[in-house]
């Protein structure tokens, strides 16, 4: 067979992991801290991590002060990670109150062209979570919320 060549195609299974945390300020920091090292023993990219990281921090903060706002006690939450060839998937998931019409929110930056005291306290988070991930999707299925999150993993992951 001149002119031709072979060549193996290594599928490996995707690495996956399953991280819990508590819907607390020191909750979010220890569910963090564990998705980080996790992804560090993984040879993942620091900055990658660091955009994972900062992705988390504003999804898992939604979570507190959207989903459970309100209940006698702090409420859990879970990542579902999984590491292929080029991307990482995390399926973010919670039990509290779903999105209002179960829609995410659009991701647009709100109007900074007003006076000092008129600028917005918050709704940029949206728009950070949306503009470092390869895709976002939403569900709610039997009282569980899952915010699906996709990053690209970057040229030089091993």
């Amino acid at each position: 067979m001149s002119g031709h060549n072979r060549t193996a195609v290594s599928k490996q299974p995707p690495k996956t992991r399953r991280i819990d945390g508590i819907a607390t300020d020191l909750g979010t920091r220890e569910f963090l801290c564990t998705i980080a090292e996790w992804l560090r023993r993984e040879d993942v990219l620091n900055s990658t991590v660091a955009t994972v990281e900062l992705v988390l921090a504003e999804a898992t903060n939604n979570i507190i002060e959207h989903a459970y706002t309100g209940n006698a006690g702090p409420g859990v939450f879970w990542a579902e990670l999984s590491l292929l060839e080029s991307d990482l998937e995390v399926a973010l998931c919670d039990l509290g109150r779903a999105f209002p019409e179960g829609l995410l929110p659009s991701g647009d930056l709100p109007d900074l062209d007003v006076a000092l005291e008129q600028l917005p306290e918050g709704g940029f988070g949206w728009f950070l979570i949306y503009s470092q991930t390869k895709s976002v999707h939403y569900t709610r299925e039997t009282g569980q919320n899952t915010l699906l999150l996709s990053f690209e993993l970057g040229t030089d992951q091993k």
